[in-house]
């Protein structure tokens, strides 16, 4: 049955900030498997970002699925600026998850984010 459902991203920016989005493949998932997705990528990537700031439950090393029922959220939450990414420019970014169970549409949300500056340091 957990094989059964899938997590996705897709990532867009709006370069001007005027909410005309433009597809940014380089920060989009695929669908994934819930469990690979959340026991790898969301554990090597993301998972230290939260560190003090979400109650996502830890990861052991044998990994962590299903994931147990609750709620999770992230709450003031600030990235090191050292960690974010060169080509992460400037504008207005939106990041919009998808879980899917089958094909069916089962949850999902939107994260948005302004960049205010370039990080890219020659």
């Amino acid at each position: 049955m957990r094989s059964q459902y899938t997590y996705g991203i897709k990532s867009m920016q709006s370069p001007t900030g005027n909410s005309r989005f433009i597809d940014k493949p380089f920060f989009t998932v695929d669908p994934t498997p819930m469990c690979y997705f959340y026991n790898v990528t969301f554990k090597e990537i993301l998972r230290p970002a939260l560190t003090g700031s979400s109650t996502f439950p830890e990861i052991p090393p044998a990994g962590l699925c299903p994931i147990p029922k609750g709620t999770y959220y992230v709450k003031d939450m600030a990235v090191d600026e050292d960690k974010i990414p060169f080509h992460l420019s400037r504008g207005l970014w939106k990041l919009e998850a998808t879980i899917y169970r089958g094909n069916t549409l089962v949850g999902g949300y939107r994260v948005f984010a302004k960049v205010e500056e370039n990080h890219y340091k020659e």
